[in-house]
């Protein structure tokens, strides 16, 4: 079984990347998914409009981070399975 990598391909393996160890079990950040419009907040693109550096985990988001799209709130997205 192929052990999956750092999202960021920064690793060879998971568990490396504070930000990786600290995101999603097996080293992988989740996506996040507004449900109100259905744009997904990807950790390995952040939010650079935003000043988001990629690699910025979904967690780490300033709690007043809205969708880029909608305008709904942080607390309103759910994880991407």
């Amino acid at each position: 079984m192929q052990q999956e990598r750092c999202m960021l391909q920064r690793h060879a393996e998971p568990g490396i990347c504070i930000r990786c160890r600290t995101s999603a079990p097996g080293g992988i950040m989740k996506k996040y998914v507004c449900p109100l419009c259905g744009y997904i907040y990807d950790p390995g693109e952040g939010d650079p409009d935003e000043g988001i550096e990629p690699g910025t985990p979904f967690a780490e988001l300033p709690d007043a981070w809205c969708c880029p799209i909608c305008g709904a709130a942080k607390d309103e997205f759910f994880a991407q399975e």
